[in-house]
């Protein structure tokens, strides 16, 4: 059997380079094609994190507000009033964490705490008009930078991303 000649196959990912050399006679198997995969994903959520550690400075520097008090914000608004604890399940934070940026949305007068009817022990935070005014400037910002984040993908490709990006954060929140 003749020899083929090494072939290369080489992803590129911004100044990243991933390559296998295959300089065996028989195709790649599929725990190759994975292993070089694997090596290309590695390299392209290294540099999708710093790339959207820039643009959520970007955010907060346009919008004046940092990403986790957008989305607490956010999460008060559709979810309705909310008690700490709940807020910091739903955001995958401990409790002073999310008591902690509670205080700072309540210091801008984006939040208000109150205590429960039933219960004076416990107290909900809601969103003040104030706050849902700065939300909504927020989002118009968030949404046309994901719109140009996003513009060379088709609708196919959104779908298929949304459903990954769902998998993905399933398997890395059941990791932690």
């Amino acid at each position: 059997m003749a020899r083929r000649s090494p072939q290369t196959l080489t992803l590129a990912v911004g100044a990243y380079k991933v390559q296998r050399m295959n300089d065996s006679p028989h195709e790649p198997s599929e725990a190759d094609d994975a292993e070089l995969l694997l090596s290309y994903i590695d390299a392209a959520t290294h540099r999708m994190g710093r790339l959207m550690a820039a643009r959520h400075a970007q955010f907060q520097q346009s919008s004046g507000m940092p990403t986790p008090q957008y989305m607490v914000l956010k999460a008060i608004s559709y979810e309705g009033p909310m008690r700490v604890s709940d807020l910091a399940g739903l955001m995958g934070v401990k409790n002073p964490a999310a008591s902690m940026i509670l205080q700072q949305l309540e210091s801008e007068g984006l939040i208000a705490r109150n205590h429960c009817e039933n219960d004076n022990r416990v107290v909900r935070a809601s969103i003040t008009a104030h706050g849902e005014q700065r939300l909504a400037r927020s989002e118009v910002f968030r949404r046309e930078l994901l719109r140009r984040m996003t513009a060379d993908l088709s609708i196919e490709d959104l779908r298929d991303l949304v459903r990954i990006l769902g998998k993905l954060n399933d398997t890395v929140a059941r990791d932690i």
